[in-house]
């Protein structure tokens, strides 16, 4: 999820696992920083998931892959 705030944005993300998110860190997104020029300070903090509420979770799959086939698709009602 992404949401602007002050200075830029927030973005939450959820990973099975920490070194999951950090094998991603080093691996694909600071190389592609580094390849566009980003020299930004970000902020990170890393919490537990202790809970999630999501009633229509099994909706999701197929609205992430049509996102990723179509930038910025409508969501389906």
């Amino acid at each position: 999820m992404t949401a602007p705030i002050e200075g830029g944005y927030r973005v939450v993300e959820v990973w099975d696992h920490r070194e999951g998110f950090e094998a991603f860190m080093q691996t694909r997104l600071a190389p592609a920083a580094a390849a566009i020029g980003l020299n930004r300070e970000i902020k990170m903090t890393i919490e537990p998931l202790y809970n999630i509420f999501a009633p229509r979770l099994e909706e999701l799959p197929p609205l992430v892959e049509d996102a990723f086939l179509r930038p910025n698709a409508p969501i389906p009602a």
